[in-house]
């Protein structure tokens, strides 16, 4: 065993004695020639910088290779044109939305649908369409599409404007009969009753 570690430390000592003579002999060599100072100045400052860099990759988490920007994601939504109640439940006005089209017809209609009932991302209409609801259920009828609400529910403190439900029905009818060429009339239920207010008779009667 010691005969082995004095082997190991000869050939670590030649090989220190031999790495430090080429080491010298470079030295020497780029001392005495300005282009090859130059040259092992730029590789050394080179070396420390990608240390440096790979050093803050490693604290930061990042991936070396990400040394660029990814490539922004390209916008495939498409601008439509969709109808909203106004807050005097008499009349709608139309608003620009970028949207990501479906191929679904089912899917589009219920985004048209949360749409409408959302109201207006400029200015709070909320007013306009105070229940909390969704679509159960979508039926296509040659051009009618048949939409089944799930029960309405008021918004906590709504106040109801009189002929509001009514300005509803119409705007949603409107922008998914204009957003979807197939569609000619919209007819909204309620858990399968048709022609069930949503909001207007249970507010009258508080």
């Amino acid at each position: 065993m010691r005969e082995r570690l004095k082997r190991a430390a000869l050939k670590a000592r030649e090989i220190y004695a031999l790495s430090r003579e080429q080491a010298e002999r470079h030295w020497t060599r780029i001392n005495a020639d300005r282009i090859e100072r130059n040259r092992f100045l730029v590789l050394l400052i080179s070396l420390v910088l990608i240390f440096d860099y790979v050093v803050f990759c490693y604290h930061a988490g990042k991936n070396i290779f990400d040394i660029f920007p990814s490539f922004p994601v390209l916008d495939s939504r498409e601008e439509r044109t969709v109808y909203l109640p106004d807050v005097d439940g008499a009349t709608m006005f139309k608003e620009k939305r970028k949207i990501a089209i479906p191929d679904d017809r089912e899917a589009l209609v219920r985004k048209l649908f949360k749409i409408v009932v959302k109201g207006s991302i400029y200015e709070n209409t909320s007013m306009a369409v105070p229940i909390d609801t969704y679509i159960r259920m979508i039926w296509f009828h040659g051009d009618t599409c048949v939409i089944d609400a799930a029960l309405s529910t008021l918004v906590r403190e709504a106040q109801v404007i009189p002929g509001s439900e009514t300005a509803f029905r119409a705007a949603l009818e409107k922008t998914i009969t204009e957003n979807i060429e197939t569609i000619k009339k919209v007819s909204l239920l309620e858990r399968g009753i048709p022609d069930k207010p949503l909001w207007e008779i249970p507010a009258a009667q508080e």
